[in-house]
């Protein structure tokens, strides 16, 4: 099928859908860096020695948990401002 041919037909398509569009959707996207999410159990292979219990952060299995629930409030309002639903789609980088 021709290139115009193909142009006619995404255009056709794309003024049939905007012509049934009453309303705008808006969509929340977050993005949020978890570089220091470890859990306290010593990996030889990642540099996490200061995340362990007997590390420098005296980091527990307690505060572990609580970094988890602290992250989750904050993951779970995310968006909320721009759509009640929050966000659509999330990446951890």
């Amino acid at each position: 099928m021709p290139f115009k041919y193909l142009s006619l037909l995404f255009a056709a398509l794309f003024l049939h859908q905007s012509g049934f569009a009453q309303k705008k959707q808006i969509v929340a996207v977050g993005f949020y860096n978890l570089e220091n999410y470890y859990d306290t159990i010593n990996d030889p292979n990642v540099n996490d020695d200061e995340f362990t219990p007997d590390g420098a952060n005296a980091y527990t299995p307690e505060v572990f948990k609580k970094k988890v629930e602290n992250l989750l409030d904050v993951i779970t309002i995310m968006g909320t401002e721009q759509t009640p639903d929050g966000m659509a789609l999330f990446r951890c980088s």
